[in-house]
């Protein structure tokens, strides 16, 4: 509940049982920049956002962070919340993992904005929910919007859970999301 300014900062491996491993935003303007949510897990039975929750009424600016390894049961890297107004320019997620939306779930009412992002998830729901608007990014998926484009990054090194296979462990890769 503050316009908080988050700048180069590193969130890992926290847990949340409601929302936001990571971060929890709400009914105000955050700014998080140049920063990084790595292993996050929200594990409650709501299970909002392992990275970020933007709860009610945030109307949060999200610019140069990667999304790896993050949990939740719905938004692994990021869930907006009803009347939430996120906008995510020079991001990337990669490695997250959900019940629906490996990167993103968008809330009804929720309008989230991406700009020049990557959204490095290849299964069927890496977003999911309600309607997002995307320009100039990269996704597994093909989204409307102007200059998009559909398809999978390549990674100077992709990140990769390690030999147990599961994230939020010691074992995980991180990779290097420089692209090729």
């Amino acid at each position: 509940y503050s316009d908080a300014i988050v700048e180069r900062c590193v969130f890992e491996r926290n847990r949340a049982e409601l929302g936001g491993g990571g971060l929890y935003n709400e009914g105000e303007d955050p700014v998080v920049r140049a920063s990084r949510f790595l292993g996050n897990v929200t594990f409650g039975k709501e299970g909002f956002g392992g990275a970020i929750f933007g709860g009610y009424f945030s109307r949060s600016t999200i610019e140069d962070c990667a999304f790896v390894g993050n949990s939740a049961r719905q938004g692994g890297g990021t869930y907006d919340l009803a009347f939430s107004e996120a906008h995510v320019v020079n991001c990337t997620y990669a490695g997250n993992g959900a019940l629906e939306g490996d990167a993103v779930f968008v809330g009804n009412l929720g309008t989230p904005r991406f700009a020049n992002c990557v959204v490095a998830e290849t299964g069927p729901d890496s977003v999911a929910g309600f309607a997002a608007e995307f320009s100039y990014c990269l996704t597994a998926a093909e989204h409307a919007g102007t200059g998009n484009v559909a398809g999978s990054p390549s990674f100077a090194r992709a990140p990769h859970p390690g030999v147990d296979g599961t994230w939020g462990t010691d074992d995980d890769d991180y990779g290097d999301l420089a692209l090729l």
